[in-house]
């Protein structure tokens, strides 16, 4: 699929996740999520395993499920609203 296929439409919303880098090595992270024209949600903290995750790193597509199945929105510490925007 070509980028250019992908122009704008009225019926996507964009989906900020930002991630903070903690207050001390080893702590969670603290983590924000917003959808524009609709809401921000709540800071939650989740955890990374860095050794798990940077094993994955030679393969873009891995690294993201690997990132995509920690517990920040799909299972719980997001909290059930965040699960809303999935």
């Amino acid at each position: 699929m070509l980028l250019a296929n992908l122009a704008p439409r009225e019926d996507y919303q964009t989906v900020t996740i930002r991630v903070f880098t903690p207050t001390a090595p080893g702590e969670a992270y603290p983590v924000e999520l917003s959808v524009s024209r609709w809401r921000d949600f709540p800071r939650v903290f989740f955890s990374i395993d860095p050794v798990r995750l940077n094993a994955q790193a030679a393969d873009p597509k891995a690294y993201g499920l690997a990132l995509g199945r920690k517990k920040t929105l799909r299972t719980g510490e997001g909290g059930s609203d965040a699960k809303q925007v999935l």
